[in-house]
């Protein structure tokens, strides 16, 4: 008999990492297990943007999205709904939320594996169950007042599965107590490598959602000093978010329409048609996984150093470089220096693609195998 996990997600409804990364890890593991998957959202869920959830057993709690996607609200909208979504949010967070913890220990027994992705459902992880938390955030976010407030309040897991070596050290190191429930396994990418590695000239690109935590504007602040230096560089942002506009009227304010183009979504697998990839990530991110997927494709990354993940994400002179001062000039003078040294890019480009098998799909997968199968006597 099949082991049965209940894969908890907040929602399907509009793209983001923690929802792709974690449908290409269950579709790797649904032959293995018998998974079901929790959706909080009362959202319609979109299988145009996730196609790896279509074929599996899914269930919705119909938690009002305005709890759930509740920055989307506390952003967009007038005080009065702010303050509504606020109140909203602090009644879930302590009262609320054992409604739907009942539920979910109801549904489950007590040899099952809960995984939850995200805060709010580490909130109605139920107590007596095999609760694993999957933290997909940076070191620096975990440790914060917010997140330790969670944690305090939520059941205690049998496991943190942090996203790098890092992260989970720096947990270890400040946890001693629950250093032994600690372990870290890298996302995989989700596309097939590409070996193929012609010189792809000047052109750059950017692949992220254009909101805060991926800091677009940076990257258009960037490409201010890269236009000074060299006027036939071309970037493509791939993308969208709340920022789309703001980025939009600073290309415009720059007079870089002729050098930044808005391409939308787009597949990951673009990136291989590019020399570079600009990486401009906040400190909240657990591990940037464009990296890695850009570099299954022989395209190298510069990066901000956006926590300890980064070091593990980018090995100097093999996969990229991070630039450690976060500043546009000395980010736009590494882009130069590469663009200009075609030979030292077909080199990167070559050792990318071997760096990128640390992620491959089968090798995540036989962890995720590895580290589940250990809590079947649990």
């Amino acid at each position: 008999m099949k082991q049965k996990i209940y894969w908890l997600i907040s929602h399907l409804y509009k793209a983001g990492g923690v929802e792709l990364v974690t449908g290409e890890i269950i579709d790797a593991l649904k032959n293995q297990y018998d998974i079901t998957v929790v959706l909080l959202s009362d959202d319609i869920s979109n299988y145009d943007i996730f196609p790896k959830y279509k074929n599996i057993n899914t269930i919705c709690f119909n938690i009002p999205h305005k709890v759930i996607r509740n920055e989307d609200f506390l952003r967009n909208t007038n005080f009065f709904s702010k303050l509504m979504t606020f109140f909203r949010v602090f009644y879930f967070t302590f009262f609320g939320r054992f409604k739907y913890r009942r539920k979910l220990k109801k549904m489950t027994c007590k040899d099952d594996i809960i995984i939850s992705t995200q805060l709010n459902s580490f909130l109605i992880a139920p107590k007596k169950r095999k609760n694993i938390f999957h933290f997909h955030y940076s070191n620096i976010y975990f440790n914060s007042l917010y997140n330790r407030m969670i944690l305090s309040i939520s059941v205690k897991p049998i496991s943190y599965v942090f996203l790098c070596n890092s992260s989970c050290e720096d947990y270890k190191k400040s946890h001693k107590k629950l250093s032994s429930k600690c372990h870290y396994i890298y996302n995989p990418c989700r596309i097939k490598p590409f070996e193929q590695f012609e010189n792809m000239g000047k052109r750059i690109c950017f692949f992220a959602r254009l909101e805060k935590q991926k800091n677009p504007l940076f990257v258009v602040e960037i490409m201010k000093y890269v236009h000074k230096k060299d006027p036939d560089v071309i970037l493509d942002l791939y993308g969208k978010g709340y920022l789309e506009d703001k980025v939009r009227l600073k290309i415009k304010e720059l007079h870089l329409e002729n050098n930044i183009y808005l391409k939308g979504l787009g597949n990951p697998e673009v990136l291989r048609n590019y020399s570079l990839l600009l990486v401009t990530d906040t400190m909240s991110g657990g591990f940037n996984l464009n990296i890695a997927e850009a570099n299954t494709q022989g395209t190298p990354a510069l990066t901000v150093d956006f926590s300890l993940p980064t070091k593990e994400a980018v090995k100097e002179d093999i996969n990229g470089y991070i630039i450690d001062d976060n500043n546009p000039q000395t980010f736009a003078n590494k882009v130069i220096e590469l663009l200009n040294n075609p030979n030292k890019l077909k080199q990167l480009r070559l050792s990318s693609y071997e760096f990128a098998k640390n992620f491959s799909i089968d090798k995540i997968k036989k962890d995720w195998i590895n580290y589940l199968d250990s809590f079947k006597d649990f």
